[in-house]
């Protein structure tokens, strides 16, 4: 694939944040200059000769720009020529990356009931890891073993024999980054954040100290929404559980030191 001419990280860098770029050549196609007239009124149009001699017509576009995007996209992203760029990585011209699609559905066009908001590692409220589609939430909501499709981030975990409960952080991980996967260039998500957020959980809960929690029977299951849209079997209650949901917001505001 050819690489994009950015500058690198170095000295001088400076994260440019999210941006979206397309390039594109003549072509006899009868959609060129409709393509061409888009592209000179989208934002960041470009005029550029590459090392060929090759005239490259090239947009920058902000995520608040990608329905300007979409639209020049459906004319191009079939052209033997066409380039997408996604933060400086070249990806498939002929589909739309799935992060960029949700958040044009999502956001910008709002056909989804669900509220996305950026995910900000010192920020995030009291909702997903990351995006719904995580499946992992820091939201617990008492009497319930999964809330709308998700678990709580506590669900991975096992009680030792000291009756410590320890946290499977690798567990966590593979669940939230898995099921992020096919979304993880979305301008809302920040993987880092994200990993760094997920860091910062509790490693072990000791009720007997963490006064918030309290021991379960644990392992029987209870009964979910049919709605669920994460288990085919309802997943096993955890061998500790906070006291209730104040205790659970303090808890939690103490250990990440949040609002």
């Amino acid at each position: 694939m050819r690489s994009i001419v950015l500058k690198q990280p170095g000295a001088n860098w400076v994260d440019r944040g999210w941006y979206l770029i397309t390039e594109f050549e003549m072509t006899n196609s009868r959609y060129f200059q409709k393509a061409l007239a888009l592209a000179q009124k989208s934002p960041g149009f470009i005029k550029l000769m590459d090392e060929r001699n090759v005239l490259i017509y090239r947009n920058i576009f902000q995520p608040e720009n990608l329905l300007e995007f979409e639209e020049l996209y459906n004319l191009i992203r079939t052209w033997r020529n066409t380039r997408v760029y996604i933060k400086g990585e070249e990806v498939d011209p002929t589909l739309l990356d799935d992060g960029v699609a949700c958040y044009i559905k999502t956001k910008l066009r709002r056909w989804s009931y669900h509220t996305c908001q950026s995910f900000d590692e010192k920020e995030s409220k009291w909702g997903y890891l990351g995006c719904w589609r995580s499946g992992v939430t820091l939201n617990w909501v008492p009497g319930a073993s999964a809330h709308f499709g998700a678990r709580c981030w506590f669900y991975d975990g096992s009680l030792n024999s000291r009756g410590v409960y320890v946290i499977h952080k690798d567990e966590i991980y593979q669940r939230v980054f898995g099921g992020l996967e096919e979304y993880r260039r979305c301008p809302l998500l920040n993987l880092k954040n994200l990993s760094a957020l997920i860091d910062r959980l509790p490693d072990r809960i000791d009720p007997k100290v963490d006064k918030e929690w309290k021991y379960t029977q644990g392992s029987k299951p209870r009964r979910v929404p049919r709605y669920d849209l994460y288990f085919e079997e309802p997943p096993p209650v955890p061998a500790v559980l906070p006291i209730n949901e104040a205790a659970y917001r303090a808890y939690m505001q103490r250990v990440l030191k949040r609002p």
